[in-house]
């Protein structure tokens, strides 16, 4: 089969240098892949097969197995956030799941509500998710220190996500 690009109105030379753009970019996320870099935001579709990453998930699994959590709470802002609100709120209506809150914004009267429905809880009833990729975020910074002053959020309770390089992984 023969192609005829002469009629196009776009040049083969353009056509050419797209094909390289793209097969460069293809070797650098292969790259990223084969070095278990999660540098490129493409590098997720790695994730499925990281063993490491899978054995954390196991583990986290199992410290938890069998608790009867009662909420979770999502401490974080935009993007750390947003994919697990637009997941759980597409699932909580189809099927019953452990009640989520999430606390994105600096709002004094978001977090008195949350303070009041989380301040008798014992820590083994919820888990905390404090989200920030630099470990610098400011309104996530200061929403945590805020409600851990009046709610029992401990190491045990608490899962942190971060980059590696953050103050936060320690």
């Amino acid at each position: 089969m023969r192609i005829n690009l002469s009629r196009q109105n776009v040049s083969l030379e353009k056509i050419q240098n797209e094909a390289s753009k793209i097969h460069n970019s293809t070797k650098e996320l292969q790259k990223s892949l084969n070095q278990r870099n999660y540098s490129k935001p493409e590098s997720f579709v790695y994730l499925p097969f990281d063993e490491e990453k899978l054995i954390n998930l196991i583990d986290l699994k199992k410290k938890f197995n069998g608790k009867k959590l009662s909420r979770i709470l999502v401490i974080g802002i935009g993007g750390s956030t947003q994919g697990t609100r637009a997941i759980y709120e597409l699932m909580r209506f189809q099927k019953e799941l452990v009640v989520m809150d999430f606390v994105e914004q600096i709002e004094t009267e978001h977090l008195e509500k949350i303070i009041k429905e989380y301040e008798n809880l014992h820590f083994k009833e919820f888990l905390c998710f404090l989200i920030s990729k630099s470990g610098g975020t400011t309104e996530t910074l200061y929403n945590y220190e805020i409600l851990s002053q009046k709610i029992d959020l401990t190491s045990a309770n608490t899962i942190v996500v971060t980059d590696e390089e953050s103050h936060l992984k320690d």
